[in-house]
C-alpha cells in the first residue's frame, strides 16, 4: 500500500454522502472545490482526476484517498464505469499527502460494510448518522490495516465481515455457526485458531474499538454510546470496556480529553 494522507487519530468521522456502485457514462464529470475527505472506489472502467495540477488515474479495482483543502477535477476514461462514492468530515492533519491510490487486500470485506452504510443512509433509521459515523471508523480501518483483512479460511472471513455488518446487534457463536453451515464447537475452534481469540473475544473488540472513538466525541453519552456499539446499556458497556481497556468509559474520556 502506498502512503496516504493521515487521517487524525480519536477522531470520529461524520459521513455526508454515500453513492454504491453507481454506473457513469462518460458525461460525468466533477469540477468543484473540496472541504471534506473523499473516497472513490473503481470497480470497473477508470478515470482520471485532476488535483492541484496534477493528474491521476484510477483503475478497477483501485481506490483514490483525498484529502480536504484541494480543487478536484475529474472525468471518465472508459465508455463503462461503476463507482461507490464516500464524503465524509475530519481535521486533516499535518501530513503533506494530499491523495493515495491503492488496492486494498480485501475489496469484498469493504463492500460489506459499505453496502450496510448505504442502506442506513437511504433508509435513514432512528439514530442513523450516529450508526454511519461508528461504522465509518470500522471502514477506514479495514481500508488502512491489511492485518484485518486476512484471513486464511473463508468461514472466519465470512464470520468476521457478518461481525462487522452487525455488531450493534446482538450476536451469538450458533448464529454465526448456521451462517457459513458448520457444527458450532468446530466453528468456535476454527475461529480462535485463525484469530487467536475466540468469537465473543473478537465481537468484544470490535464493539469497544468503536466504542473508543465514540467516546472522544463529548456529545454522545453512555448509553447512546452503549446502544450503537450493541451493549445492553451502559453498565454492561463499562464492564466489557474496562475488561479491555483497563479503565473505566469515562475515565477513558478524561484522558483523552487531557491528551
Amino acid at each position: 500500500m502506498t502512503n496516504h494522507p493521515e487521517l487524525p487519530q480519536n477522531v470520529l468521522p461524520h459521513v455526508t454522502y454515500i453513492a454504491c456502485q453507481k454506473p457513469r457514462d462518460k458525461s460525468w464529470v466533477l469540477d468543484r472545490w473540496l472541504d471534506h475527505w473523499a473516497i472513490i472506489i473503481v470497480h470497473e472502467g477508470s478515470i482520471s482526476c485532476e488535483i492541484d495540477g496534477v493528474i491521476n488515474t484510477v483503475n478497477s479495482g483501485e481506490v483514490f484517498l483525498i484529502a480536504p483543502g484541494v480543487w478536484r477535477k475529474a472525468w471518465v476514461n472508459s465508455d463503462r464505469f461503476i463507482i461507490s462514492a464516500l464524503d465524509f468530515h475530519a481535521p486533516r492533519s499535518t501530513s503533506p499527502t494530499k491523495t493515495a491510490i491503492f488496492k486494498p487486500s480485501s475489496m469484498n470485506a469493504l463492500m460489506d460494510i459499505l453496502h450496510k452504510m448505504n442502506y442506513i443512509y437511504i433508509s435513514r433509521p432512528t439514530g442513523f448518522q450516529m450508526d454511519l459515523d461508528g461504522m465509518m471508523v470500522l471502514f477506514l480501518s479495514h481500508l488502512f490495516n491489511k492485518s484485518e483483512l486476512k484471513s486464511s479460511h473463508p468461514a472466519v472471513e465470512k464470520m468476521k465481515r457478518y461481525i462487522i455488518e452487525y455488531y450493534m446487534h446482538p450476536i451469538t457463536a450458533r448464529e454465526l455457526a448456521n451462517l457459513v453451515n458448520l457444527d458450532p464447537a468446530y466453528c468456535g475452534k476454527l475461529f480462535k485458531a485463525e484469530q487467536n481469540c475466540s468469537i465473543p473475544q473478537y465481537i468484544n473488540r470490535v464493539r469497544i474499538k468503536v466504542a473508543c472513538n465514540l467516546l472522544d466525541q463529548s456529545g454522545y453519552s453512555l448509553d447512546e454510546i452503549a446502544s450503537m456499539c450493541g451493549f445492553c446499556d451502559k453498565f454492561h458497556l463499562g464492564k466489557n470496556f474496562k475488561a479491555v481497556m483497563g479503565v473505566s468509559p469515562k475515565n477513558y474520556a478524561r484522558m483523552k480529553a487531557a491528551e
